[in-house]
């Protein structure tokens, strides 16, 4: 992607304010060249994730969410949190 493609992407993203509360009145269209990059991004990071998958069950026997959960608490102090506060950390329910 050039720089000026990359100015237009960041301008269009500017309007939204943090957190993108507001969406724009007509949805944005990307370029062919900003879907070429947006499915080649999500290719190689469904790649990536399918090697940390495989490497993490080789190595210890586990998957990427349980590695996470493993790796916050390990972090928290005393290595305890609740079981809302891992599910809500992990993207889970309780």
């Amino acid at each position: 992607m050039n720089s000026n493609a990359v100015a237009v992407s960041e301008a269009r993203l500017a309007g939204a304010g943090p957190g993108f509360a507001s969406a724009p009145a007509e949805p944005v269209r990307l370029t062919d060249e900003e879907q070429w990059v947006w499915r080649a991004f999500m290719a190689t990071h469904r790649r990536l994730l399918e090697t940390l998958e495989r490497q993490l069950q080789v190595v210890a026997g586990l998957g990427i969410q349980d590695f996470l959960i493993l790796s916050m608490l390990a972090e928290a102090p005393q290595q305890r949190m609740r079981m809302t506060e891992l599910a809500f950390m992990s993207h889970g329910s309780s």
